[in-house]
Parts: C-alpha cells; sequence; structure tokens
C-alpha cells in the first residue's frame, strides 16, 4: 500500500511503500501466474489457431478446402501475369474475376494464436459475417466466419 509521509526538513510530501501485506489489493506482477497456453486458448476461445495449425477456406460449391498453411501474411485474390506481387491464395479457378475478387483483394495475418484479415481497398470490398471491412483496419477471424470477396463466398475453419 502507498501512502504518504511529510518530512521535517523539507517542505515536500513524499509517497512510501508499506511493506505489510494487504488483501484488498491484486497481486504483484512477481506473484502473478506466467500465463500458459490453455490460458490464452480459453481467453481467446474460437479466435485462437496453434502455431502449426493450418487454415481450411471452404468455398461455396467446391467440393474440397483449400487448405493455408501457417504464414504470417497471405494475400488473398487472383492471379495476374502482370503482377510483381505474390498472391498466396489464387482464387482464380473458382471465378473469382466474374465474382468481383480483385488481384489483390484482401490479407490474413497471422500472430501468436490468431488471424485477423484486411481489406486491401479492394472494389467490391470484404465482408466478415455480413459486416464489410474497412479498408487496412484488420478484423479478427473465429473459426467458421463467413467471408465473403466480392461475391465469393467462403467459410473459414482452424479448430
Amino acid at each position: 500500500m502507498i501512502g504518504w509521509s511529510h518530512t521535517e526538513d523539507d517542505d515536500e510530501t513524499q509517497p512510501y511503500r508499506d511493506t505489510t501485506p494487504d488483501s484488498d489489493y491484486p497481486p504483484t506482477l512477481k506473484t502473478r501466474p506466467k500465463p500458459d497456453s490453455n490460458l490464452v486458448r480459453y481467453a481467446l476461445g474460437k479466435a485462437y489457431i496453434g502455431a502449426s495449425t493450418p487454415l481450411w477456406l471452404f468455398i461455396t460449391g467446391v467440393q474440397l478446402p483449400l487448405t493455408v498453411h501457417p504464414a504470417p501474411l497471405v494475400i488473398l485474390g487472383r492471379l495476374d501475369e502482370q503482377a510483381s506481387e505474390e498472391i498466396g491464395v489464387d482464387l482464380t479457378p473458382f471465378g473469382a474475376h466474374a465474382k468481383g475478387v480483385s488481384r489483390l483483394h484482401a490479407v490474413m495475418h497471422r500472430t501468436d494464436g490468431t488471424v485477423s484479415l484486411e481489406d486491401m481497398e479492394s472494389a467490391n470490398g470484404t465482408f466478415v459475417n455480413g459486416r464489410r471491412l474497412i479498408p487496412h483496419q484488420s478484423q479478427l477471424l473465429r473459426d467458421g466466419d463467413e467471408i465473403v470477396l466480392g461475391t465469393l463466398s467462403l467459410r473459414i475453419a482452424f479448430q
């Protein structure tokens, strides 16, 4: 507990630390338990993804899912022979051009335990569970979220 003391030698009030334990205050940093992966997984719920867990993208009308292996950044879009950027997930074979998917439509960011999606100023927008994303603002993804790029609909799974 922090209190205040006044010394006779100077006119200022100085803080001091009371060393008696007080049960009304939370534990200090030295006594708090270290976070473990189970606690992090519990806190994130359906947003948690393991470090080596692949993502599956289930495209509407397509039998088999696309598998996306762990990487810090994965660009979703359609292949263009003139583009210098490398597309992580090429959606061209699934009618991407006709469905309004931009060449560099969106990017998935993978961090410790989570995946987020960011619209890259696409012409026809990126939607997560029916809500349009603001360009260059990341949206945390959860297992089972519906993603729409233009009008191409897919579902993400990772648990």
